[in-house]
């Protein structure tokens, strides 16, 4: 279903509700200006937000999840692989089950990174200020 200015959806159970959204796929959700959302069970809810796969959500201004159940809830945050979540502004978490803080990039496996600082590997964690 589409249901505001420029919006495309298409798939089942699919709806674009935020001008120029896009939808597509399974059981997907547009609903930030400018957002996309395409895969199973995917939600973009912000304006420019990019979720991708399985269900992902992308609910930052300009932030991007992809994979199988990742989040990217900052804005400007990117969360990719499983079960990663970039929570805070500026973040970036990436692999499985990773976690990243303000302005952090955690990467790996059961990885965090605290605020500003890095972490990558497998269960490590930077802990930041």
């Amino acid at each position: 279903m589409s249901s505001a200015n420029q919006t495309h959806a298409e798939g089942y159970l699919t709806t674009a509700s935020g001008n120029q959204a896009h939808s597509e796929g399974n059981s997907t959700y547009a609903s930030g200006g400018s957002s996309h959302a395409e895969g199973s069970r995917t939600s973009a809810t912000n304006s420019g937000a990019h979720a991708e796969g399985y269900n992902t959500q992308a609910t930052g201004q300009y932030s991007h999840a992809e994979g199988s159940g990742s989040k990217a809830v900052g804005n400007y945050s990117h969360a990719e692989g499983s079960s990663c979540t970039a929570d805070q502004n500026y973040s970036h978490a990436e692999g499985l089950e990773t976690s990243a803080a303000y302005g952090a990039h955690a990467e790996g496996r059961e990885t965090y990174a605290g605020q500003n600082s890095h972490a990558e590997g497998e269960n490590t964690s930077a802990l930041g200020t």
